[in-house]
């Protein structure tokens, strides 16, 4: 229904499933949406198990939850970082290849983000492309004092 009336929605997935999200991204497309802005929060392995486990015990936990927590079959998680040795999920390439795609490329704004919190302190960058045309990305602002 708010798709059919064009209002503005946050559609929240991990994109795993490549397809999944471009099939949403075709509907969005045939409603005339303008703008999309695609999100990826990226953790370890080990902390994508920690915090599952910990959301389904906290939901299980909680007397006035009568479903309890939202299971994640550890199997799941693990088919989302096929290499052992690899920080990022298949989450993070699916979210750049998707900002590549031609009908995100087609949009008149289409804004990637990433926040990668894998390594000693967490990093966010963001892309932006203007009717196609990937705009050029501003520097974070150095501290005073700091080398280039």
């Amino acid at each position: 229904m708010c798709l059919r009336r064009s209002e503005n929605v946050v559609l929240e997935g991990t994109l795993v499933w490549a397809p999944a999200a471009r099939m949403l991204l075709d509907e969005l497309a045939r409603r005339t949406y303008r703008e999309a802005s695609i999100v990826d929060v990226e953790v370890a392995r080990g902390v994508a198990t920690e915090q599952a486990v910990a959301r389904w015990w906290a939901g299980r936990c909680d007397p006035a939850n009568e479903l309890g927590g939202r299971w994640v079959p550890l199997a799941v998680i693990e088919r989302a970082y096929p290499d052992r040795a690899d920080r990022h999920s298949v989450c993070a390439a699916n979210a750049r290849a998707l900002f590549d795609s031609p009908i995100v490329s087609e949009l008149p704004v289409a804004r990637l983000t990433v926040v990668d919190t894998t390594g000693p302190s967490p990093v966010t960058e963001t892309h932006e492309r203007r009717s196609g045309v990937l705009q050029p990305q501003s520097s974070p602002p150095r501290p005073p004092g700091a080398c280039l």
